[in-house]
């Protein structure tokens, strides 16, 4: 549906997904400071949120949450104008109800998104660096260090480039053994 704001709205979704990770990682590391950051100031409290190993994860996930959901949103906007209006008429003249409309009709429409974002997040991932190198440089005590950041490390920091291409090629099987696993688990029916 075509609310008020509606185009304001993709744009505040998707604007985080336009900008590079490092400036996003830059802005998060100012608003989880634990003595000045906006985070803390709001909730009242002093979370250590990229300082503490048991904390440094949650921040630097949050930050790339925020970076990648945008693009979540736009590609399930994308199937949702994909949804035959017809089909919601016909469920409606059927007698279903506005939650039996979203669950035995929209929701099913939407797999192929579902799948398809699912895919990419776990892509997204497995690929992350420049947050991690940015907000915590895999600190403290490694407790938010990344795949990349440590094929990184071994590439660039040690120069032990062959270590760094078997590692990257590890990562590549792991991740398309992954897209396949998620393909059998929601097969594509319109074949």
């Amino acid at each position: 549906e075509k609310l008020p704001g509606h185009t304001f709205a993709r744009w505040a979704f998707y604007a985080p997904n336009v900008v590079s990770a490092p400036v996003i990682g830059l802005v998060w590391v100012w608003m989880l400071d634990t003595q000045y950051g906006i985070i803390n100031q709001y909730f009242g409290q002093s979370i250590p949120w990229l300082t503490n190993p048991s904390w440094s994860i949650y921040g630097v996930s949050l930050a790339s949450i925020w970076w990648d959901l945008g693009l979540a949103f736009i590609l399930f906007l994308a199937g949702l104008q994909e949804v035959d209006p017809v089909l919601l008429e016909a469920a409606k003249v059927d007698g279903a109800k506005r939650f039996q409309s979203l669950r035995f009709v929209v929701v099913p429409l939407l797999r192929r998104s579902f799948v398809l974002i699912l895919t990419l997040q776990c892509i997204s991932t497995f690929r992350i660096f420049s947050q991690v190198k940015v907000m915590t440089n895999g600190g403290p005590a490694g407790s938010s260090s990344s795949v990349v950041e440590y094929i990184y490390d071994y590439g660039i920091a040690k120069f032990e480039l062959g270590y760094a291409a078997t590692l990257s090629l590890l990562l590549f099987i792991l991740i398309v053994a992954i897209n396949l696993i998620l393909r059998k688990i929601f097969p594509d029916d319109d074949k």
